[in-house]
């Protein structure tokens, strides 16, 4: 019982949390993209940030502090999916600040040795850095340096993890848009990554076991 009212408590904060997601997104692009950032499309941000903190809740428990990196993972998150969809950035100025609390955090707090979440972001960094390389410009700067912000918060198991689940989910993607492009006519514009990073790293940080047994079947 204890562990859904602090499930519940979570998602009810997640609501300002996604709004003050977005408001962060959308003032991050604004110089770049002014026309994007004045999207009034608001709830959807809450939505998504209620419901991912409230599973953070109910995973961890208040008593793990773990829940901490899980909300921030969200947030950050929810903020970079939103200038990713709106205007094909992930901007520094959200990367690299979520960089350096999630650096703080872990030397807080690593239910890991501390070496796991430093090999989680040079891996990840390395490895999409090396994927934007092959693409030759599919995969973009922001996405790489997110990667940082990703391995320090969910360390190198499930960083590995959630760049598999999200190299899946983006080829799938990729592949239906080439499809139905080819069955309409239509030429299928660039995609974006950053959701599907956000979504791999959730998943793998909700539950990375069940994943690898999923796909090790």
């Amino acid at each position: 019982m204890q562990e859904f009212w602090f499930a519940a408590a979570l998602a009810f904060a997640g609501v300002p949390l996604g709004l003050a997601a977005e408001a962060w997104a959308a003032r991050s692009i604004r110089r770049k993209a002014p026309v994007a950032a004045r999207s009034r499309r608001r709830w959807p941000a809450a939505a998504a940030a209620s419901g991912a903190c409230g599973w953070a809740g109910w995973r961890y428990g208040f008593g793990d502090a773990e829940w901490i990196a899980a909300v921030l993972l969200v947030f950050v998150l929810v903020a970079v999916t939103i200038t990713d969809l709106r205007a094909m950035l992930i901007p520094n100025a959200i990367v690299l600040p979520a960089a350096g609390v999630a650096m703080l955090f872990r030397v807080l707090w690593h239910p890991l040795p501390l070496w796991h979440y430093a090999a989680g972001a040079a891996v990840g960094f390395g490895l999409l850095y090396a994927l934007s390389a092959l693409s030759k410009g599919g995969i973009g700067g922001g996405d790489v340096k997110l990667y940082l912000f990703v391995g320090l918060v969910c360390g190198l198991q499930d960083t590995l993890l959630s760049l598999l689940l999200a190299s899946f989910a983006g080829a799938a993607f990729g592949v239906a848009g080439l499809l139905n492009g080819r069955r309409t006519g239509r030429r299928t514009g660039p995609i974006p990554f950053g959701p599907f990073i956000a979504g791999g790293a959730i998943a793998a940080m909700s539950n990375g076991e069940s994943w690898m047994r999923l796909i090790l079947l």
